[in-house]
């Protein structure tokens, strides 16, 4: 991700891309190796566990997300007593760690209409989400379909809307239906409603990210600004989508613990320009940066062993079943169909 800042940001010195700010939730308080490299602020995680329900807002309730909003208000603490640098920009893009910068973002931002990225799972009309959404006080139709990542936004409104983003949270943690109801993306909750509480309406902005698997955004169609590549990327030696674990296979989960390989092996042919572009840039940056490590894990090698099983599925209502397989040893019994000429993967 911070490679793929700084080739930005140099393509365009006189650019809208600012400087950057990697937050740091630390169990120890200590530095880690990173710290040296990218500019890091410290700050402290939550106590893990649910220890903290009757008392104040100390622990996560074994869900480390909250320590999202509880890093933002103390990052935004120490900025105010002057305790780290201070952030100059007018506006911030909060990214996660798994974001990868395809093209310079235009801040299309105001100072009080922060840009975010529409979420499928945060619409606040539906049913089953409606209910908890108005207990809560809120017109479920004034409340945008956006969490607190990707989202560019003045500096001043997220000082003011922090506090509510944290203390929301907390409360729709201690919820027992909230907590059920909106599941691992509560915190993402936290947020819109809090912008919602202070009046605020998002531009949103689909462009704005992608999220591409095997099985849907092969082709990043629409001109993304943010490859998140949340999603595994399966495939056979054929470049045909995979359930489960492909022979080809490009998904942060191998790396927890590890570096990818130098010698990332190329996706197949018909794998299409999502997977061609996140190994492209994940290949650059290994070869760039002079302290990757030797040795690593590659993209084959991950399939458990069995014999190749095909089934069909419908996706998105189509009416022509897609085929996808569960590979391994075996041999695969239909032919891949041609691919289309090939586009050049993100530069």
């Amino acid at each position: 991700m911070y490679y793929h800042y700084q080739r930005q940001r140099a393509a365009d010195p006189c650019g809208e891309v600012g400087g950057f700010t990697r937050m740091l939730n630390s169990a120890t308080g200590r530095p880690d190796a990173l710290m040296a490299e990218i500019p890091t602020v410290l700050v402290d995680q939550l106590t893990p566990g649910s220890g903290c329900r009757e008392g104040g807002d100390t622990c996560d309730f074994g869900f480390p997300v909250m320590n999202r909003p509880h890093g933002v208000a103390q990052l935004l603490a120490k900025m105010g007593r002057g305790e780290v640098p201070q952030i100059v920009e007018d506006y911030v893009l909060i990214t996660e760690t798994d974001h990868v910068f395809l093209r310079p973002l235009p801040n299309r931002a105001t100072p009080d209409r922060p840009v975010c990225y529409p979420f499928g799972y945060m619409k606040a009309e539906a049913p089953e989400l409606r209910p908890i959404v108005s207990r809560y006080g809120f017109d479920p139709s004034v409340v945008d379909p956006c969490g607190p990542s990707p989202v560019l936004i003045h500096l001043p409104l997220l000082r003011r809307l922090t506090p509510g983003w944290l203390r929301l949270s907390f409360a729709l943690k201690r919820d027992d239906e909230a907590s059920r109801v909106f599941g691992w993306v509560l915190e993402m909750w936290g947020y819109t409603l809090a912008a919602a509480q202070l009046g605020v309406r998002h531009e949103v902005v689909e462009q704005l990210q992608q999220e591409p698997s095997s099985l849907w955004h092969t082709e990043l169609d629409g001109e993304p600004y943010i490859y998140h590549y949340t999603f595994g990327l399966e495939f056979t030696t054929d470049g045909l989508p995979v359930t489960g674990v492909g022979e080809w296979s490009l998904d942060k989960r191998h790396f927890m613990n590890r570096y990818p390989s130098k010698a990332l092996e190329p996706p197949p042919k018909c794998a299409g320009l999502a997977a061609r572009t996140l190994h492209a840039k994940f290949a650059e940056a290994a070869q760039a940066l002079p302290d990757w490590p030797e040795g690593g894990k590659g993209a084959t090698g991950w399939a458990s062993g069995g014999k190749v099983r095909r089934g069909a599925w419908s996706w998105a209502g189509s009416k022509k079943p897609l085929l996808f397989y569960k590979v391994g040893g075996g041999k695969i019994d239909a032919e891949p169909k041609e691919c289309p000429e090939l586009a050049a993967p993100h530069a």
